[in-house]
Protein backbone atom coordinates (compact mmCIF):
# COMPACT_ATOMS: atom_id res chain seq x y z
CA UNK A 1 0.00 0.00 0.00
CA UNK A 2 3.01 2.30 0.38
CA UNK A 3 3.51 2.37 -3.38
CA UNK A 4 -0.07 3.60 -3.78
CA UNK A 5 0.56 6.53 -1.44
CA UNK A 6 3.74 7.29 -3.37
CA UNK A 7 1.96 7.34 -6.72
CA UNK A 8 -0.93 9.41 -5.38
CA UNK A 9 1.45 11.80 -3.64
CA UNK A 10 3.49 12.44 -6.77
CA UNK A 11 0.38 12.72 -8.96
CA UNK A 12 -1.37 15.16 -6.64
CA UNK A 13 1.84 17.13 -6.13
CA UNK A 14 2.41 17.49 -9.86
CA UNK A 15 -1.27 18.37 -10.27
CA UNK A 16 -0.82 21.22 -7.79
CA UNK A 17 1.99 22.58 -9.94
CA UNK A 18 0.10 22.17 -13.22
CA UNK A 19 -3.00 23.91 -11.89
CA UNK A 20 -0.88 26.66 -10.37
CA UNK A 21 1.04 27.16 -13.60
CA UNK A 22 -2.10 27.72 -15.67
CA UNK A 23 -2.46 31.31 -14.48
CA UNK A 24 1.01 32.63 -15.41
CA UNK A 25 1.10 30.62 -18.65
CA UNK A 26 -2.30 31.96 -19.66
CA UNK A 27 -1.22 35.51 -18.90
CA UNK A 28 2.04 35.00 -20.80
CA UNK A 29 0.14 33.83 -23.87
CA UNK A 30 -1.78 37.12 -23.92
CA UNK A 31 1.45 39.14 -24.06
CA UNK A 32 2.74 40.03 -27.52
CA UNK A 33 5.86 37.96 -28.33
CA UNK A 34 9.05 39.64 -27.17
CA UNK A 35 7.33 42.37 -25.14
CA UNK A 36 7.21 40.80 -21.70
CA UNK A 37 7.74 43.34 -18.94
CA UNK A 38 10.35 42.57 -16.31
CA UNK A 39 7.84 42.96 -13.49
CA UNK A 40 5.40 40.58 -15.14
CA UNK A 41 8.12 38.00 -15.73
CA UNK A 42 9.35 38.23 -12.14
CA UNK A 43 5.81 37.89 -10.80
CA UNK A 44 5.04 34.89 -13.01
CA UNK A 45 8.29 33.19 -12.05
CA UNK A 46 7.71 33.89 -8.35
CA UNK A 47 4.18 32.51 -8.63
CA UNK A 48 5.55 29.37 -10.29
CA UNK A 49 8.24 28.93 -7.62
CA UNK A 50 5.62 29.10 -4.86
CA UNK A 51 3.43 26.50 -6.58
CA UNK A 52 6.43 24.27 -7.28
CA UNK A 53 7.33 24.36 -3.60
CA UNK A 54 3.73 23.55 -2.70
CA UNK A 55 3.83 20.67 -5.19
CA UNK A 56 6.98 19.20 -3.61
CA UNK A 57 5.56 19.65 -0.13
CA UNK A 58 2.27 18.03 -1.14
CA UNK A 59 3.98 15.01 -2.68
CA UNK A 60 6.24 14.54 0.33
CA UNK A 61 3.42 14.92 2.83
CA UNK A 62 0.98 12.57 1.10
CA UNK A 63 3.65 9.91 0.59
CA UNK A 64 4.49 10.09 4.29
CA UNK A 65 8.00 8.69 3.89
CA UNK A 66 11.15 9.37 1.90
CA UNK A 67 10.10 12.98 1.61
CA UNK A 68 13.02 14.21 -0.45
CA UNK A 69 12.69 11.38 -2.96
CA UNK A 70 9.03 12.11 -3.66
CA UNK A 71 9.68 15.84 -3.97
CA UNK A 72 12.59 15.11 -6.33
CA UNK A 73 10.31 13.03 -8.56
CA UNK A 74 7.89 15.95 -8.77
CA UNK A 75 10.84 18.25 -9.56
CA UNK A 76 11.89 15.86 -12.31
CA UNK A 77 8.38 15.93 -13.77
CA UNK A 78 8.42 19.74 -13.66
CA UNK A 79 11.76 19.81 -15.51
CA UNK A 80 10.63 17.27 -18.11
CA UNK A 81 7.41 19.21 -18.68
CA UNK A 82 9.43 22.41 -19.17
CA UNK A 83 11.69 20.72 -21.71
CA UNK A 84 8.78 19.14 -23.63
CA UNK A 85 6.54 22.23 -23.51
CA UNK A 86 8.20 24.12 -26.41
CA UNK A 87 7.27 21.32 -28.81
CA UNK A 88 3.68 21.25 -27.61
CA UNK A 89 3.07 24.99 -27.56
CA UNK A 90 5.72 26.88 -29.56
CA UNK A 91 4.00 30.28 -29.32
CA UNK A 92 4.75 31.30 -25.72
CA UNK A 93 8.10 32.67 -24.59
CA UNK A 94 10.84 30.33 -23.46
CA UNK A 95 11.67 32.37 -20.35
CA UNK A 96 9.01 30.57 -18.31
CA UNK A 97 10.30 27.15 -19.39
CA UNK A 98 13.88 28.08 -18.50
CA UNK A 99 12.73 29.38 -15.13
CA UNK A 100 10.87 26.12 -14.50
CA UNK A 101 14.08 24.14 -14.91
CA UNK A 102 16.39 26.56 -13.10
CA UNK A 103 14.15 27.82 -10.27
CA UNK A 104 10.87 25.95 -9.94
CA UNK A 105 12.19 22.38 -9.96
CA UNK A 106 14.79 23.19 -7.27
CA UNK A 107 12.02 24.84 -5.21
CA UNK A 108 10.11 21.55 -5.22
CA UNK A 109 13.21 19.69 -4.03
CA UNK A 110 13.85 22.30 -1.35
CA UNK A 111 10.30 21.89 -0.04
CA UNK A 112 10.81 18.13 0.20
CA UNK A 113 14.09 18.70 2.03
CA UNK A 114 12.35 21.09 4.44
CA UNK A 115 9.59 18.53 5.02
CA UNK A 116 12.20 15.88 5.80
CA UNK A 117 13.94 18.22 8.25
CA UNK A 118 10.61 18.92 9.92
CA UNK A 119 9.93 15.20 10.32
CA UNK A 120 13.26 14.55 12.04
CA UNK A 121 12.92 17.35 14.59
Amino acid sequence: MDWFRSVVGVAVGFGVFVIGSLVPRGAAMEQPPGTTAVGFAAGAIGYGVVFAALAGLTAASIAGRRYLTHAAVVAGLIAVAAVVHPWLEPVTGRWLDVAAVLLMAPAAVFAGWARARLATS
